[in-house]
């Protein structure tokens, strides 16, 4: 399956900016680990279980096969996202300078695309990069629109969304110049929500340009906090991720537990595969180091940490994936909680129908943005907001 024309990769939600509003997030989805989910009626489809500690455990190389010259192309900003394209080829979005790098297999410059603005193949809030039929490129402009581009020769189109207030992620759909858009629920007026903590739903649709919309299924969206009379929303406001993944007629949906869903293109679930073993224990030194890190923050006061806490208490254990990545090679990997204070985060691999490949464990500091067999491109972090990519191998 590597390289096959109208596979769509790697599609992780956006994260909101702010390293507040970051360790927001963070609190409000270790919440997530303890709370129960609406019991489930009787399923009609296969469902695949098994345990993260039964597959054989890999680690990634020392040496990069791949490293940016930061002399041709400057720092990268606000976590950028890449995948591996055709003839070799790799594309990285760096959205905070609102552009698209296309490098070669060693990480030298080929072509930059785009630049802030609105006109075509410019962009104002890069939110996702895919594989498009044709060795062409996807890229989702935020809200806003989408681009199809040959990371060859730099030539493509920009479309704008009609029809609909503005989709909150986007993925090339089962169907040639079709999408799967994820909508959610821009406002929140007084009385649309009860007061307190609730999820609220996101729909994905089928769109074909230039407004025709095919709804396809409800998925569990973030968890809010609602304040009196449902006015508004109070921190923290996120206690569930919701990240998909498209490619070869089908989405891939994880809503923040240990399960992923596989639907096809009409909407119906094919297979859900449930993996036990994602959970990472939050007590004695392992809570102590986790609310240690959280107190260091240098952007939020210990005060204001401490009033946080109070209102997101963190729970004894944490289950589920915060990433869904669908790779280069078809394969899929899933992402554990990423959690401040503890230096790692477990990956599990499956293929398309459920089978258990392997496992990895990443330093916290690396996220995985696309694999094709043993070769990861992975965005790494510094933590002082210094960005880079890379290609690593992986080994038994």
């Amino acid at each position: 399956m590597a390289g096959k024309a109208g596979t769509a990769r790697s599609a992780e939600r956006p994260v909101p900016q702010g390293v507040g509003r970051t360790v927001v997030l963070f609190l409000a989805v270790l919440v997530a680990g303890c709370a129960d989910r609406e019991s489930t009626p009787t399923l009609s489809h296969p469902v695949v279980s098994w345990d993260a500690n039964d597959l054989e455990q890999w680690s990634m190389t020392e040496d990069s096969d791949f490293l940016l010259n930061k002399d041709e192309i400057g720092f990268l900003a606000n976590q950028p996202l890449g995948l591996f394209a055709a003839s070799g080829l790799v594309v990285v979005a760096d959205r905070g300078n609102h552009r698209i790098i296309v490098l070669d297999s060693l990480g030298r410059l080929q072509r930059t695309i785009g630049r802030k603005g609105e006109g075509p193949l410019e962009f104002m809030g890069l939110a996702s990069i895919d594989e498009w039929p044709g060795d062409s490129v996807f890229a989702f402009d935020m809200r806003t629109r989408y681009s199809v581009f040959s990371p060859k020769t730099g030539e493509g189109r920009t479309v704008k969304f009609e029809g609909m207030m503005g989709p909150i992620g986007a993925w090339p759909g089962p169907e040639a110049d079709e999408l799967w858009l994820l909508e959610g629920a821009h406002l929140y007026p007084a009385g649309q929500y009860r007061a307190g903590r609730q999820r609220v739903p996101y729909s994905v649709v089928r769109w074909r340009p230039p407004d025709s919309i095919f709804p396809i299924a409800s998925i569990a969206g973030p968890d809010y906090t609602f304040g009196a009379g449902g006015r508004g929303r109070s921190r923290p406001p996120v206690r569930f991720r919701t990240s998909i993944a498209a490619g070869n007629g089908l989405l891939f949906v994880s809503e923040g537990d240990p399960r992923l869903t596989i639907r096809d293109g009409m909407g119906a679930v094919r297979l859900e595969v449930e993996v036990a073993g994602t959970g990472v224990e939050l007590a004695g030194e392992v809570r102590s180091q986790v609310t240690d890190s959280l107190y260091a923050l240098v952007a939020i006061t210990r005060v204001r940490m401490a009033k946080r806490l109070e209102k997101a208490p963190l729970p004894e254990r944490t289950d589920g994936f915060d990433a869904t990545v669908l790779g280069r090679d078809g394969t899929l990997w899933l992402g554990g909680r990423n959690i401040p204070g503890i230096k790692d985060r477990l990956w599990v691999n499956l293929e398309q129908d459920g089978t258990p490949v392997r496992r990895l464990r990443l330093p916290r500091s690396a996220t995985l943005m696309d694999a094709d067999g043993d070769r990861l491109l992975v965005r790494r972090w510094d933590g002082l907001g210094v960005y880079d990519v890379e290609v690593r191998r992986i080994v038994p």
